[in-house]
Parts: C-alpha cells; sequence; structure tokens
C-alpha cells in the first residue's frame, strides 16, 4: 500500500506535519488547505560542534498557524543531556501548546558511534535531558524513536528503552500497516508513517520533494497548554513575519536610535517590500532610506519607498480606527501599517506599527515586529476599532520593467557596492 493510499485511510484522524530547515520556510496556508492541524518544528539539535538552533526555527514557529504546535531536540547520545536540554529549551522560549520532543535515532551514518554500542551512557544522558525538561518545565517531554529502538532489548532481553515508558511515544514507521509496532510501550501518540509526502502540496520551499506526515492517536498526551482557536489563512496573505529585536536587525542604527528601540515600521515596510518581491533586507533597506530620502530623523518618511519599489504609491495615512481602509486594502492583496498602544498596560499610548496582512473571520491578523510573530490583533491588542489610532496604506501596480530598470534597482538596493 502506498503512502497516499494509507493517508486516505486515515483521512478520519488528526494529521501533523514535522519540518526543519530542508523544508525551508514553509506555506502554511497549503498545509491548512491539505486539512493539517498541528505540526512539530525541530529547534535545535547536537552534533560534533555542540548545540545549535535550526536556522529556519524562528520563521516557521512565528508563522505556524496551526491549532497545535511543538518543537523537538535532535539528541546526541555522546555527550551529557542536561545543556542539551538548556539549550533547547531556551531556543524554544514559550512558543506552542505541545510537549518538546527528543528525537534519539543511530547517526552511525553520520560517523558517530553506534547507539547499540554504547546504550548505557547514551541512556544516561538521555534521563539527563529528561530530568532538566521535568526540572524547568514541571511536566515530561515526548521521545521520537523508529521502531527498531523500541523494540530493541539489551544481553539479558529487557528493553532498553523500559525506563521512558512513562514519556509519550512519538514512533517512526513507514511500513504500510494499520498500527505501528511500539515494543516497550503499550500505546503511540503520534506516528509518523511516511517521509515522502507531496513536499510542494504541502507547503515546503521550492525545489523540496518530500515532507513527513503523522497520524495522532492521543492528542491529549501531547497537549500542555491550552489550544487556541487556529487562524484560517485561508484570506491571509502570505508574509513571513520578521521581529525587529532579533540579533540579525536589533542593534542597526538610524537617526538616534536602533532597529530593537523604534525600527518598528521599517521592519514592516520589509515585510512588506519582500513580499512584493524586493530582495533586501533590513541594513540594506536602512541604507537606501538614508540616502533617498526615506528619514526625517527617527521618522519614516511615508512615500519615500514609491522610488524604492516601482509601482508601489503612498495612498493616505488615516486617523482612528479606519476599518473600512483596512479592508479596502486586503481586498487589493496589499498589506497595511497600523498604529496601536505598544503596551496597552500603561496608560500612556505608545508608538508602534504592525502589519495587517489579513482576516481569519471578523479577526485581523497582523505581523508584529515586537517579536516576530503572527497573531490576531484583539489577542494582543483589544478592539480594533478603538485601539487603532492610524492607519497606513498603499496601492501597488506592477509595471513592466525594462532590464535598465533592472539594473538601476540592484544597483540601488546594494549600496554596499558603490
Amino acid at each position: 500500500m502506498a503512502w497516499g493510499q494509507l493517508e486516505r485511510d486515515c483521512e478520519d484522524t488528526v494529521i501533523f506535519t514535522d519540518c526543519s530547515k530542508w523544508n525551508g520556510v514553509i506555506d502554511w496556508s497549503k498545509q491548512v488547505a491539505q486539512g493539517v492541524e498541528g505540526t512539530y518544528i525541530k529547534a535545535s539539535g547536537c552534533g560534533d560542534y555542540g548545540n545549535y538552533s535550526d536556522y529556519k526555527f524562528k520563521e516557521n514557529s512565528a508563522s505556524c498557524p496551526h491549532k497545535y504546535v511543538g518543537a523537538y531536540h535532535f539528541f546526541d547520545y555522546r555527550k551529557p543531556g542536561a545543556d542539551q536540554c538548556k539549550f533547547f529549551l531556551d531556543t524554544v522560549d514559550s512558543r506552542g501548546n505541545l510537549r518538546g520532543m527528543l528525537d534519539i535515532e543511530d547517526n552511525s551514518g553520520s560517523g558517530w558511534a553506534r547507539l547499540d554500542s554504547m546504550y548505557g551512557k547514551a541512556l544516561q544522558y538521555a534521563m539527563e535531558f529528561v530530568n532538566q525538561y521535568v526540572l524547568e518545565t514541571g511536566t515530561n517531554p515526548g521521545l521520537y524513536l523508529n521502531t527498531g529502538l523500541t523494540r530493541q532489548k539489551d544481553w539479558i532481553g529487557q528493553y532498553i528503552f523500559r525506563n521512558f515508558t512513562h514519556l509519550p511515544l512519538w514512533v517512526a514507521n513507514y511500513n504500510p500497516i494499520t498500527v505501528p509496532p511500539t515494543g516497550a510501550w503499550s500505546k503511540y501518540s503520534l506516528w509518523q508513517y511516511t517521509s515522502e509526502a507531496d513536499g510542494i502540496l504541502y507547503g515546503n520551499a521550492i525545489g523540496n520533494k518530500y515532507i513527513d506526515l503523522n497520524r495522532v492517536n492521543d492528542l491529549y498526551s501531547l497537549i500542555t497548554k491550552e489550544v487556541p482557536e487556529p487562524i484560517d489563512m485561508t484570506n491571509v496573505l502570505n508574509i513571513v513575519p520578521l521581529s525587529q529585536v532579533d540579533a540579525s536587525r536589533g542593534d542597526i542604527a538610524f537617526g538616534t536610535t536602533k532597529i530593537r528601540y523604534d525600527g518598528c515600521v521599517i521592519v514592516n515596510i520589509e515585510m512588506m517590500a519582500k513580499y512584493l518581491g524586493l530582495d533586501i533586507d533590513t541594513a540594506r533597506l536602512v541604507d537606501w532610506l538614508k540616502a533617498n530620502g526615506g528619514l526625517y530623523g527617527n521618522l519614516f518618511v511615508w512615500k519615500s519607498i514609491e522610488n524604492l519599489i516601482p509601482g508601489l504609491t503612498f495612498t493616505a495615512k488615516y486617523a482612528g480606527g479606519a476599518l473600512d481602509k483596512i479592508d479596502e486594502s486586503l481586498s487589493r492583496k496589499m498589506p497595511c501599517l497600523v498604529h496601536v498602544d505598544f503596551n496597552p498596560a500603561t496608560s500612556v499610548i505608545d508608538q508602534h506599527w504592525v502589519l495587517v496582512i489579513g482576516k481569519s473571520g471578523s479577526s485581523y491578523i497582523i505581523n508584529d515586529p515586537k517579536d516576530g510573530k503572527l497573531v490576531r490583533f484583539e489577542d494582543r491588542y483589544g478592539d480594533p476599532l478603538t485601539n487603532i489610532y492610524n492607519v497606513s496604506t498603499y496601492n501597488f501596480t506592477s509595471p513592466i520593467v525594462t532590464d535598465a530598470q533592472k539594473l538601476e534597482r540592484l544597483w540601488n538596493a546594494h549600496t554596499e557596492l558603490h
């Protein structure tokens, strides 16, 4: 039986994906269209050079709209586990509502010692990870194993993972079977049943053919936090959220300040520019703004980027919660910037701008540069009618661009080459 047939046989169950840097930046709307309700995203791992973060984790976790979201760590069974756990939890922070997963695989194909040649130390280090996780979170992680490891026994015939059966099991088995073998466990919580689903269909970056699919057997055992209603991405623009405090842009200076303090508008403009097809990053955008009248001290000049993106025109800056102007902009598949109170808990109305990228039901969906997350407006700032203080919109008509104009645009965008 092919994986596609198996997937159809499981169509009445909850389906998760799992992804890492190899999948690129996910277009989550495609997963939603296929009925996917949850995902596990690789946050970190450990290897020959120590702990490392998956470099796509922040982008994918920030933009993921699924109802159920979790993270996993690829375990180095040759090294102590407590430090690996600390690194994993620091990387994950508060993201997601599913318990973290400890991914243990025999990695001898990459030059490591075989797991069964050192399983005494490997199990000790894994238990260190588990104990540290419990110490810091108050709950257990889950354990990812293939069926070979779930059934592996020691020289006296006991399961080597017998001390971990209190952990929810995420089992990998790609054979076309109804229920995967679980060895020491009486049941599984999550079953990775294929690694060869159609990656493009499920939102992979172009060029990556495959993606993992998982069947949920015990959802309750995976959930650790209150589950929000999922965001319907049907009418949400595919714009990856960016954070103004991220290490790659936070300390970029402009005027008398830095992006991390006052760069919300600039980061919103960067998100919009990338959505419109301009290959630019924060540093190059700031350089261009400085050289082309885009900044007046610390303030952004709204019309300035008409000269950066041909076909883009600044419409207007409207006072108050101009929801009709937001809706009109979204109807043209254009995001818009709205002024909110950075901290609604204080009496002062702080200047902060977020990017409205669509609607889920009656809720406006925003990318917030405060922390680079995709969220419902009301979940963070309350009623948009009363808590939006200004709305800025743009119009975009894609022009015919000549080769000379393309070269000029590249020249202007890459000021470091001048």
